[in-house]
Formats: structure tokens, sequence, C-alpha cells
């Protein structure tokens, strides 16, 4: 299963964008996605929701992974 057929297949999709050319000061943001999953995933939290929904359950929640961008203009590596 490719990750289109992931986020079309859940109610809700993560997709990590890999990119920090846009910033002036600090880099790193390229690495965020690998650190939100971390806090996603850590035995500290849990998958409920604040609404009672539970992101473990079939269907539910897909992350359909990174998008590395090549390119000055993400935007277009996106659509």
């Amino acid at each position: 299963m490719n990750s289109l057929e992931k986020i079309n297949n859940h109610r809700i999709s993560l997709i990590g964008l890999q990119y920090d050319a846009g910033s002036s000061f600090l880099k790193g943001s390229a690495d965020a996605p690998q650190f939100i999953r971390e806090a996603f995933y850590s035995p500290s939290s849990n998958l409920w929701t604040e609404l009672g929904i539970y992101l473990g359950k079939e269907g539910v929640f897909a992350d359909a992974g990174d998008i590395a961008c090549q390119s000055e203009n993400p935007l277009s590596e996106i659509e």
C-alpha cells in the first residue's frame, strides 16, 4: 500500500515534511517529523484523543511517512 492509499483509507493521516530551507535563523525543522512520531508513540502517553477517539483502531490513523523536499518549492512536490 502506498502513502496515498494509506491517506485515503483513514480518518486522520500524518505526513512528515522534511524542509527547513525557508528558516532564516535556526535550522532543524526538517528533523521534526521524527521527533513528532517519537512523542506520539511515547510510552508516557496514549493513543486516545480528548474526544474519546482511539487512534490505534484500524482505519482511524495512518502514518504516511515523510516527504524529503529536494527543491526550494516544497509545495510543488506535495501537490
